[in-house]
């Protein structure tokens, strides 16, 4: 990845991200980042938003605080795995450092804590092509194949996408396969593995949400 922290940092430091930043904010940040001329795009999930910046080869991940209900109550999320238990990025960064020495490192998106913006955490990942269905779609015969592989784990409570892995197993053998498929169960890390959370990085199948949820 090439990107600039100092500049990442500049264009974030006058938003305020204050108490409750959730997805209901989501246009209230868009509309700050076009007011700096800024050129991007933008996606979220439940747990965190994704501001992707034209022509860069990065994605800055901001984790969202929890979420407020239809009695307009907020809730922070408490089940991430860290300290404080609303941060779902900082549980994908402190997975990916996890897998350091792992050969599984490179099936995961390159994931970092970047810094603190009045002390809100923000995060950066290597950019990466979602999974297209169209664009992905397998032979009748290539599902079949997969599927003894895939369905001691998927009566586990692993959610796995049978195209993608169709790909995985292509691309990394199969040794590696069943090793990715044995780590995500024992690791309990395949709880949300579903289509929206994994992807390619130049023809090479990534998870790039790997964090989970459980609140």
């Amino acid at each position: 990845m090439t990107y600039n922290k100092e500049e990442i940092f500049n264009l974030l430091s006058k938003f305020n991200f204050g108490f409750g930043f959730d997805d209901s904010r989501m246009d209230e940040l868009a509309a700050y980042l076009a007011s700096q001329k800024f050129l991007f795009t933008y996606d979220f999930g439940v747990t965190k938003a994704v501001i992707i910046p034209k022509g860069a080869d990065y994605v800055i991940k901001i984790p969202f605080e929890g979420y407020y209900n239809l009695s307009n109550h907020f809730y922070n999320f408490t089940e991430a795995n860290d300290k404080d238990g609303w941060d779902y990025c900082r549980e994908e960064a402190d997975r990916y450092k996890f897998l350091s020495d792992n050969p599984l490192k490179e099936c995961f998106a390159e994931t970092y804590f970047l810094g603190y913006i009045d002390h809100y955490p923000i995060y950066i990942q290597e950019k990466c092509s979602p999974f297209n269905y169209n664009k992905n779609s397998k032979t009748k015969e290539e599902k079949k194949m997969i599927q003894p592989y895939l369905r001691h784990y998927t009566s586990r409570g692993v959610d796995l996408n049978t195209n993608w892995c169709i790909d995985f197993r292509n691309y990394y053998g199969e040794e590696l396969f069943n090793y990715f498929l044995y780590f995500i169960d024992r690791y309990k890390w395949g709880d949300d593995l579903s289509s929206d959370n994994v992807g390619y990085k130049c023809g090479r199948p990534v998870v790039i949400d790997f964090a989970g949820f459980r609140d």
